[in-house]
């Protein structure tokens, strides 16, 4: 085996489109291109587990599952040949992979190059002790949010690999619910010790992910007004209004015209109040429901986005309805809780009650697909990351990933 010590320059971006980045001796960049989409796919799956060994079998079975398995084990030595040759033109340097005649292996040496390995070391997962395994280090939290530049592997997909898509989903679903919490907690600390200016950086970037969460937008109004910019704090306001309508066509809160209404008073007191420093995890048992919207599809983005909307906003009604925190994600799905963050001893009824209601929806060219799980999540630093470890709410997503149109799983 080569030296460890002779590593290849190259860093592999998984947040945001997918990117191999070669670096010369002159820390000049170049782009690598692979053949395959499947060669992405593969090299994604085996960076986000380095030095763990997958079985070439399985591996084979992931992304070619219609095919025989010497056809596809025929393929997955094709995008090994071309990852190898495009990843290792050094012989004398480390390899990348470790490939053997029956396992794949990344190896370990390179996961600092992978920019998802951040997300590791801040979030290990261990849920049984989150309060003890979350980092304090802002510093560390703050390379982790300038590392995402998007959602994980963003626009990607490989048509036919239904286990490969929920790997994905979930994937993607946990990165941006700990980048949220990376901002959660960054925000809280410079508000704490009265550096709005970038409080406020960090508060904003949460409601561009995260757009419908009211709960950011009244952090980003407690923010201004703390800072004596009461004025700005209703111009933000007014902005969340103009946008839940328009895309939700919902109103605020009566907790966020509140707290407008208080700044509009210069009740600063009161709103001192809302803004509340660290507060310590806490367990707490729900009932998640994932809802997928199902909307004909539409060459055109904006299309898409558009035979989402009436959908969206009458499943969004009925959760609340039925008492769900909902978290409203882009796109096509929904994500609610159900005994957050007041518990309930029907949670899980209510839950259900509001999937068969959205699954029996009757809506032109649109259908539903649902997933339920109740169990213990970890509230962190603010109640808009009700799930701060994310295992209950991964798991209510993978369970609507093997349910067909209609249908809620359970």
């Amino acid at each position: 085996m080569p030296s460890t010590l002779n590593l290849l320059p190259f860093q592999i971006c998984l947040l945001g489109s997918f990117e191999i980045k070669k670096i010369s001796a002159l820390s000049e960049t170049s782009t690598v291109a692979l053949a395959y989409d499947k060669g992405r796919a593969l090299l994604t799956y085996l960076a986000c587990h380095p030095g763990v060994e997958q079985n070439r079998g399985k591996l084979a079975e992931l992304l070619w599952p219609d095919f025989s398995r010497d056809a596809a084990l025929t393929n997955l030595r094709m995008v090994l040949h071309d990852l190898r040759a495009k990843l290792n033109p050094d012989p004398h340097a480390a390899p990348c992979l470790f490939i053997d005649r029956s396992s794949i292996q990344f190896n370990p040496v390179y996961a600092n190059r992978v920019d998802v390995h951040l997300f590791s070391s801040a979030f290990p997962l261990n849920p049984h002790n989150a309060e003890k395994n979350l980092t304090t280090d802002h510093v560390q939290l703050e390379k982790l949010v300038a590392a995402y530049r998007g959602n994980f592997m963003e626009s990607f997909s490989v048509q036919g690999c239904d286990a490969f898509e929920e790997w994905l989903q979930v994937k993607r679903e946990t990165f941006l619910r700990r980048t949220l919490s990376a901002l959660e907690r960054l925000a809280n600390k410079y508000q704490a010790i009265a550096q709005f200016d970038k409080a406020l950086e960090y508060a904003h970037r949460f409601c561009e992910l995260e757009p419908w969460n009211e709960d950011g937008h009244r952090r980003v109004m407690r923010l201004y007004s703390a800072n004596g910019q009461p004025s700005t704090a209703l111009s933000h306001f007014d902005s969340c209004v103009r946008m839940l309508k328009s895309e939700l066509g919902v109103t605020p809160s009566p907790q966020t015209q509140l707290l407008a209404e208080q700044i509009r008073l210069g009740l600063s007191s009161e709103v001192a109040q809302e803004t509340k420093a660290f507060r310590t995890f806490e367990r707490k048992q729900v009932t998640t429901v994932y809802c997928e919207i199902l909307a004909t599809d539409h060459e055109e983005p904006e299309d898409r986005l558009a035979s989402l909307l009436e959908p969206r906003r009458i499943c969004l009604a009925i959760f609340q309805r039925y008492s769900g925190y909902v978290i409203q994600k882009h796109g096509s799905g929904l994500l609610a809780y159900f005994g957050f963050p007041l518990a309930h001893e029907q949670a899980a009824k209510l839950a259900v009650g509001a999937a068969l209601e959205i699954a029996q929806l009757e809506l032109p060219d649109c259908q539903f697909k649902l997933g339920i799980h109740t169990g213990m999540i970890i509230v962190g630093d603010d109640e808009s990351i009700p799930d701060s470890i994310g295992a209950t709410s991964e798991l209510a997503i993978r369970l609507r990933l093997i349910a067909e149109p209609g249908e809620i799983i359970i």
